[in-house]
C-alpha cells in the first residue's frame, strides 16, 4: 500500500462516520447499536501492502441473556472476516474500508442472535475450548492411552515433549507415527487410561437448565456440562471412568462430535484423581454387579456422581486435540470419497508413475478393510531419472517399484499395505485383472497398453473393473488419459488405420521435427520439464476421482503443457466397429 493509498483508506474511515483514535498506529473508534445492544471497536494497524485485513479489537461488549459469545478471539480480537475467500484490494482502498465495516455489522448480527450465535459457537467449537495444552490423536475411533514422549527436532535439534493419544504400541499406526516424529519410547507398558465417548447433541445445547460456567474449569462443572448431554450419557460417561481408575487414576475423557457442516470435532478434559480413587472403583464394580442381580435395586444417578465427586480430583485440566489420525487426514479433503478399501494396481512406477502413487497414498489407496496399493516395474532407478521424478539419489540403483514402496511407506504416518508385483506380462495381466478394482497403466508404452486393453476386455464382464491408461504425449507438450470400463472405445481406438484419430500435432509435418534424444544403442529419451509429469498425474488421479463419483464424466481427456498442440475435447469417445480389442 502506497502512502497515497493509505491516506485514501484513513479518508475512506472518516467519510464513514468513524472518529479517528490516537494509537501507536492508525486507529479508529467505531460505536454499534444492534437491536439495542451497544458494541465499540477499535479498528486499527492496517496492513500498508493490505496483505491481511485491519485488527479490529473489541472495547465494550454487551452481556446478552441466553446468548453465547462468539467471534471473539485472544486478547479481545474481533475475528470478522474468512482470509482464505475473501482479500481487501491495495487498489481499492474506499472499498476496503466499507467492506471492513460491512464485515464487521454481519459478525454483530451473528453475535446477537441466539440462533446464529449458537450455530456459530458449535460450529466453530475448537476455537472457544480454550485449552491448558494440545494432544495429538491418532486413533480416532480406538483411542485407548494417552503419553507424553520426547522427541528432537529434524532442523533446530531441539528437544521437546508431546502428548499423543493412540490405541496402543503394537499398533501400526502408532509405530509409524512415533517413527515419523522420533520419539524417545521407554520400555515401561502403559497403562489405559483414556474414556472415548460420541456425543448426539451439540457440545453446547441451545437453551440448558442446568447451569454450568464455560470454559469448563473444574470436574464439578464438567459432570454439571455432560448433564446437558442426558443422564444416559452421564452414566455411561462415569462407568467407563470407574473401569479405568481400577488401574489408573490419571484419566483422559476424548469426546467426539459431527457439527452441521458434517465434520468431525474432539475435545479432551483431563483429571487427575486422588490415589483412594481405585477403592471407590472397586466399590462401584461391586454396586453395579448387585444391580444386575437384583433388577429392583437399580441405582440412582445421584449415587453414582457422588462416588466420584470434586474432592477426588486433585487437578483437571482442558485438552485440544491435533486430529492426525489417517481417517481425518485422508477423509478431510475428499469428505469420505476416498480410495479406502479398494485394490489398485500400478503398472510403471517411472517419473509418472511415482507422482501418481503419491498422490494415491493420500487419498487412502492401500488403506481399510482389503485396501491394497500394488506396483510392478522391472526398471532400475538411474541418475539420469533424478531431473523428474519422485525418488532421489538414495534410490539410485534399486528397482523402481521396491524404491518407490519404501518411499511411499516412509512418507505418511499411517500403515499402508503395498504389495510388488513382477514385471507386467499376460499372465500377470489376466491374474492383476481378476484381483483388483482399478488399474493404473503409466508406462506409456502402446504394446503394452494394448495387451493390458485386450486383457481387460477378456476378463468377467460382471467385474467393474476400470483400466486408466495415461501417457505424455507430443515430446512432453501434453498429457492424455483414457479410461477404459468396457463401455466406451479403447486404447486401441485411437488410431484408424494407423493413423492418430485425435492428432496430436497442429500440423502433419510437426511429429517428424521433434525427435528424442539418443542416450546409447537402442535407448533415448524426450526431454520435458518435470511439471508435465506432475500434470499427467493429476489428470490421471481427476479423471479417476471423476469416475468414482460419476460414471459418465469424460473418458477420454488432455492437458496441455505448449500452445503448439491443438484443443481436445474431454469426451466418451465411441468404440470403432473395427476395433479387435473392445468390438472382439
Amino acid at each position: 500500500m502506497t502512502d497515497n493509498t493509505l491516506a485514501r483508506f484513513c479518508q475512506a474511515m472518516k467519510d464513514l462516520g468513524l472518529e479517528p483514535v490516537s494509537t501507536p498506529a492508525i486507529g479508529y473508534r467505531y460505536d454499534v447499536n444492534e437491536a439495542g445492544h451497544k458494541f465499540s471497536f477499535l479498528i486499527h494497524d492496517p496492513d500498508e501492502s493490505f496483505l491481511r485485513p485491519p485488527k479490529v479489537t473489541v472495547l465494550r461488549k454487551p452481556n446478552i441473556e441466553g446468548v453465547r459469545r462468539t467471534h471473539i478471539i485472544e486478547d479481545n480480537t474481533l475475528c470478522f472476516v474468512d482470509e482464505n475467500t475473501y482479500y481487501f484490494d491495495a487498489k481499492q482502498p474506499e472499498k476496503a474500508a466499507s467492506d471492513t465495516i460491512g464485515f464487521i455489522n454481519m459478525t454483530i448480527k451473528r453475535m446477537v442472535s441466539p440462533t446464529l450465535s449458537h450455530d456459530d459457537f458449535n460450529n466453530e467449537f475448537d476455537a472457544y475450548w480454550r485449552p491448558h495444552q494440545y494432544a495429538y490423536l491418532i486413533a480416532a475411533e480406538n483411542a485407548k492411552y494417552i503419553e507424553r514422549y520426547r522427541r528432537r527436532s529434524p532442523l533446530s535439534i531441539a528437544e521437546s515433549e508431546e502428548t499423543l493419544i493412540h490405541e496402543g504400541r503394537e499398533s501400526g499406526a502408532f509405530k509409524a507415527w512415533t517413527f515419523k516424529r522420533a520419539y524417545q519410547i521407554d520400555e515401561h507398558e502403559p497403562i489405559e487410561n483414556v474414556v472415548q465417548l460420541t456425543i448426539q447433541n451439540p457440545p453446547v445445547p441451545a437453551a440448558a437448565d442446568i447451569p454450568y460456567k464455560w470454559p469448563i474449569a473444574s470436574w464439578e462443572n464438567f459432570v454439571l456440562w455432560s448433564k446437558t448431554q442426558g443422564n444416559s450419557f452421564v452414566a455411561a460417561m462415569l462407568e467407563k471412568v470407574a473401569k479405568v481408575a481400577l488401574r489408573s487414576h490419571d484419566i483422559t475423557i476424548l469426546i467426539s462430535y459431527t457439527n452441521k457442516s458434517g465434520l468431525m470435532h474432539h475435545f479432551a478434559v483431563r483429571a487427575l484423581f486422588k490415589r483412594d480413587i481405585r477403592a471407590i472403583a472397586k466399590r462401584d464394580a461391586r454396586a453395579r454387579e448387585s444391580a444386575k442381580k437384583n433388577r429392583r435395586n437399580k441405582r440412582k444417578l445421584s449415587d453414582i456422581v457422588s462416588m466420584f465427586s470434586a474432592q477426588q480430583v486433585k487437578s483437571f485440566e482442558r485438552l485440544g486435540i491435533f486430529n492426525a489420525s489417517p481417517s481425518f487426514v485422508i477423509g478431510r479433503n475428499t469428505l469420505g470419497n476416498d480410495l479406502k478399501g479398494l485394490k489398485i494396481g500400478l503398472i510403471g512406477c517411472g517419473t509418472l508413475g511415482g507422482y501418481v502413487a503419491s498422490t494415491l497414498i493420500k487419498l487412502g489407496a492401500g488403506t481399510g478393510e482389503g485396501g491394497e496399493l500394488i506396483l510392478s516395474d522391472g526398471d532400475l532407478l538411474k541418475p539420469e531419472n533424478l531431473g523428474r521424478h519422485v525418488l532421489d539419489a538414495n534410490y539410485i540403483g534399486e528397482l523402481k517399484s521396491f524404491a518407490l514402496k519404501h518411499f511411499l511407506q516412509n512418507s505418511v504416518h499411517w500403515p499402508l499395505n503395498c504389495e510388488l508385483w513382477p514385471p507386467i506380462d499376460a499372465a500377470h495381466c489376466k491374474r492383476l485383472f481378476s484381483h483388483c478394482d482399478l488399474v493404473i497403466d503409466a508406462v506409456g508404452n502402446i504394446p503394452l497398453s494394448k495387451m493390458m486393453s485386450l486383457q481387460l476386455h477378456r476378463s468377467e464382464p460382471s467385474k467393474g473393473i476400470s483400466l486408466i491408461h495415461g501417457w505424455i504425449d507430443a515430446d512432453g507438450n501434453a498429457v492424455r488419459c483414457l479410461l477404459d470400463d468396457r463401455k466406451a472405445g479403447c486404447i486401441n481406438c485411437l488410431r484408424v488405420k494407423g493413423q492418430e484419430r485425435f492428432p496430436i500435432f497442429k500440423n502433419e509435418n510437426d511429429g517428424n521435427e521433434h525427435k528424442p534424444v539418443a542416450m546409447s544403442c537402442g535407448q533415448s529419451f524426450t526431454p520435458y520439464a518435470a511439471s508435465v509429469s506432475l500434470a499427467g498425474a493429476s489428470l490421471i488421479i481427476n479423471t479417476l476421482l471423476d469416475n468414482l463419483h460419476d460414471k459418465n464424466s469424460p473418458r477420454l481427456r488432455q492437458y496441455k503443457a505448449s500452445n503448439s498442440v491443438p484443443e481436445l475435447k474431454w469426451q466418451n469417445m465411441k468404440s470403432l466397429d473395427t476395433c479387435d480389442v473392445c468390438k472382439r
